[in-house]
This record gives structure tokens, C-alpha cells and sequence, in this order.
């Protein structure tokens, strides 16, 4: 639910691995492991938000390397509780939601569950 997504100026310059891995706009850009693409990342903010530019450059390079994501931007509230807790609902439903199963007009469908055998 929004947030920083490059820890850099609060590092005074210091870098090593710890950092690098909390800090996702670096690690994100730079690393192609498998696993990234399996995971579904929804970012949820407003257009008031302190951290929407943040938001939008972390969707920017999801996007340029096509991983799936949403990035969700709603209202005009500020960053903090009661758009989070308006945002919280919606997004437990997206998950729901198949990100590459969408019909004709671009609207995501459920993802079929399975019965356990």
C-alpha cells in the first residue's frame, strides 16, 4: 500500500547487500531471476500520496520488464490510514483475480480454483 521504493538517500551513501535487496528500485531494475515474474505486485496510491512518484517509477520498470503488477491509483487523500483502509478491501479482492486473464474490454476475470482431488 504505497510506500518508498528507493531507500538510497537514507543510506548516506552506504551500500552492501542488505540495502541493495530493501531496496527494490535498485534490485528490481538489475535482476532477472525467474521467480520475479511469478509474483503479482499491486501498488496502491493516491494523487496526493508523498510516495505516488515513487509508485509510479517502481510500476514503470515492473512494466519495462513485464512483470505483473497493478498500480492502483485512487482519490486524493494523503498517505496514511483511512485510504488504506478503504484501498485494503479491493486490493484482498484483486487477488482473486488472474493479472493476465482479462476478457475483451480489458477487465480481469477470476482465476478458476481447483478442488482439491
Amino acid at each position: 500500500m504505497s510506500g518508498i521504493f528507493d531507500i538510497s538517500s537514507h543510506t548516506n551513501g552506504f551500500e552492501n547487500d542488505t540495502i541493495y535487496y530493501n531496496n527494490p528500485m535498485a534490485f528490481l531494475a538489475e535482476d532477472n531471476r525467474a521467480e520475479l515474474w511469478e509474483q503479482k505486485i499491486i501498488l496502491g496510491t493516491t494523487w496526493a500520496d508523498i510516495c505516488l512518484e515513487q509508485n509510479q517509477r517502481l510500476a514503470g520498470i515492473l512494466e519495462r520488464k513485464n512483470m505483473q503488477h497493478w498500480l492502483d491509483i485512487r482519490g486524493d487523500e494523503p498517505h496514511d490510514w483511512p485510504i488504506w483502509k478503504q484501498m485494503f478491501p479491493i486490493i484482498y479482492l484483486r487477488f482473486k483475480f488472474d493479472f493476465n486473464n482479462k476478457d475483451a474490454t480489458g477487465i480481469l476475470t477470476p482465476v478458476t480454483q481447483h478442488a482439491n482431488p
